[in-house]
């Protein structure tokens, strides 16, 4: 899990899946993992040593049912929402999307095009 990140591990890991025991692993020491998804069940193995461990945070973040999703877009769609975007990269230029975010110039998305 670390060795992407030299031993040091991510600021922020988003579980989408609900493997909490793989992502406070993948987690910094003070991090935070954002608990998003319940793809592989209602329950998740925790090693609270680890946890402890890491004296990461985890935040479950609900995303609504697939209903509110629906009746958002529709909304969305109805009304004419666009999102603001600042800029677009190519998804070659990834490193300098990320240095223009870093400036927290922008206004708007910032965006990355396949």
């Amino acid at each position: 899990m670390l060795e992407l990140t030299d031993g040091v591990g991510e600021d922020c890991v988003v579980d989408t899946v609900g493997d909490l025991k793989q992502s406070i692993a993948a987690v910094r020491l003070g991090g935070i993992v954002a608990f998003v998804g319940l793809l592989v069940g209602m329950s998740a193995e925790v090693d609270l040593v680890v946890f402890m461990g890491k004296s990461a945070r985890v935040e479950a973040v609900d995303v609504g049912s697939r209903e509110m999703f629906e009746l958002m877009n529709r909304a969305i769609e109805l009304h004419g929402i666009h999102p603001v975007v600042d800029q677009v990269f190519g998804v070659a230029e990834v490193a300098d999307a990320v240095k223009w975010l870093q400036k927290a110039q922008h206004f708007g998305k910032i965006c990355l095009r396949a």
